[in-house]
């Protein structure tokens, strides 16, 4: 009994607090297979604040402030080998990505 009086204080008393994330709600998914030039993102119809990307085949580029990467402009982001994706929170729909060489694959998770 007591320990319920307790929980019950401390989920009326404390505050809410900023360093815990909120709980992420799915809204799609994307892969763009194989491709060689400047692609874009499709976010979901139900929007998105949150994309886990994924990538294979090879490194790529993006940037998201409007002007396309090229194989040696951007921010280069690796063939992910260790099972964690990039995770970008901001406005999806300017990002646009660039293998360095040959072909990569994305794969992206979209979360609100």
């Amino acid at each position: 009994m007591k320990r319920l009086v307790l929980l019950a204080f401390l989920l009326v008393a404390l505050p809410a607090r900023a360093d815990i994330p909120y709980a992420l709600v799915p809204t799609g998914y994307q892969q763009i297979a194989s491709f060689s030039t400047v692609q874009s993102l499709t976010v979901p119809a139900a929007g998105a604040r949150a994309a886990y990307i994924t990538v294979s085949g090879n490194a790529v580029r993006f940037r998201d402030d409007g002007v396309a990467p090229s194989a040696t402009v951007g921010v280069t982001l690796p063939v992910t080998t260790n099972g964690l994706p990039f995770v970008y929170y901001g406005t999806i729909s300017a990002l646009q990505f660039i293998p360095v060489t040959g072909s990569a694959t994305l794969d992206v998770l979209y979360y609100r």
